[in-house]
């Protein structure tokens, strides 16, 4: 796999979430991952993620778990592994919003945990409850910036939107700050990425549901769908795809 690498540089990323009725002021769920064009709100070509681990074979991180922390009560004081500087420290005083994103080796979950000022978690609530469900963040990278001194955050290569993160531990905590934040309904998301969301997190939550739950014996998918878009006000009429 060619990878560019520049450590000066910052690498950029749009994460889309789905924010649920039902899951209170939480990150919500994932939908995809974007690639950044300059000035763009929402971008189109879809990104991925990877993760290099000591040396190993490069692996695809496919489905995220989203958590979110409000900055207020962040513990700021946690130290660098190499020396006595704090990249919590230098969080703190940029004084914004940040992205911690965790992974570990052979592990098929990972996690970002959006670091939220509490102005910002109302303002995401009150835009979803007024039907501004879908949230999109840009957020990015800088090598400067990280905990672990031989992580290192490039692109898989000029040709991809696709991010790698690689490091000479068993596991990392990436950092990235997170630069913009949109809000907008499921059908201008869906207008413009020709993805749909909804259909997207009633598949996510019907099949995990149906190897714990049993969920198949209550209704089928469809019958599922259409209760998830009732949920979320959603338009079924989307010409688009999953």
């Amino acid at each position: 796999m060619p990878i560019t690498d520049d450590t000066n540089a910052s690498f950029q990323i749009q994460i889309a979430t789905i924010t649920i009725p039902y899951l209170g002021k939480s990150a919500g769920r994932f939908c995809r991952f974007f690639k950044c064009d300059e000035g763009e709100r929402l971008g189109v070509e879809q990104a991925h993620v990877y993760a290099q681990f000591d040396g190993q074979k490069s692996q695809w991180l496919d489905e995220p778990s989203l958590v979110n922390s409000n900055r207020r009560h962040f513990d700021f004081s946690k130290k660098c592994i190499e020396d006595n500087s704090s990249t919590y420290e230098k969080l703190k005083d940029l004084d914004t919003d940040f992205i911690r994103f965790c992974a570990e080796e052979n592990r098929d979950t990972f996690i970002w945990d959006f670091i939220l000022s509490e102005d910002k978690i109302e303002e995401i609530w009150a835009l979803s409850d007024n039907g501004k469900r879908m949230q999109i963040f840009t957020v990015s990278f800088d090598n400067k910036l990280q905990i672990d001194p031989t992580l290192k955050v490039s692109k898989v290569s000029q040709s991809t939107t696709d991010l790698l993160f690689r490091t000479e531990y068993p596991a990392f905590i990436a950092h990235g700050i997170i630069t913009d934040h949109t809000s907008i309904t499921l059908e201008e998301y869906a207008a413009k990425t020709c993805h749909d969301p909804a259909r997207h997190y009633a598949s996510k939550v019907y099949f995990d549901d149906l190897i714990y739950a049993d969920l198949s014996s209550e209704m089928d998918f469809d019958a599922y769908l259409q209760k998830v878009r009732l949920q979320l006000n959603s338009s079924p009429n989307y010409n688009v795809m999953v």
